[in-house]
């Protein structure tokens, strides 16, 4: 006897499987004028060296806390999200980026600027991603240069 869920469903999975046997009978090849494809983006990976080291992330949350009390209004930090990639116990500074837009920068908490008219931990804006980059290599030529 024929069941009606039983049997739609056995059409259904049997349209399935002859709609994916006619499509694999017909090889697909690139037409002449179809565009290329995009190269692969560039690497965004951040790789972390001396004298930077990575952040733990059981301590983020706590960190953005402790810079949203020590920044107000003024400072080109305030009211972005962020989000604390690295940390450089030499220089006491924290390296920030946007939660969600290209947004890179170093605050020094040990030198302090003045924003808003009040003293605040200085803050140096990177204007895009390969400055991040320039940055940390010089950084950890720097640092080595120094053993």
């Amino acid at each position: 006897m024929w069941n009606g869920i039983t049997g739609g469903l056995r059409e259904r999975i049997d349209a399935c499987c002859i709609i994916v046997e006619e499509t694999m009978k017909h090889p697909t090849t690139k037409p002449e004028n179809a565009p290329a494809k995009p190269k692969a983006a560039a690497d965004r990976t951040l790789h972390i060296k001396e004298p930077w080291s990575m952040t733990w992330m059981e301590y983020v949350d706590e960190m953005l806390e402790f810079l949203k009390t020590r920044i107000g209004p003024g400072h080109p930090l305030h009211r972005k999200k962020l989000y604390v990639s690295a940390v450089n116990k030499d220089s006491d500074a924290w390296y920030v980026e946007g939660e969600k837009e290209d947004f890179y920068a170093i605050v020094y908490f040990s030198q302090k600027k003045r924003y808003g008219g009040k003293s605040m931990p200085k803050c140096e804006i990177l204007p895009d991603w390969d400055a991040v980059l320039q940055r940390f290599a010089a950084d950890h030529k720097e640092a080595m240069s120094h053993l």
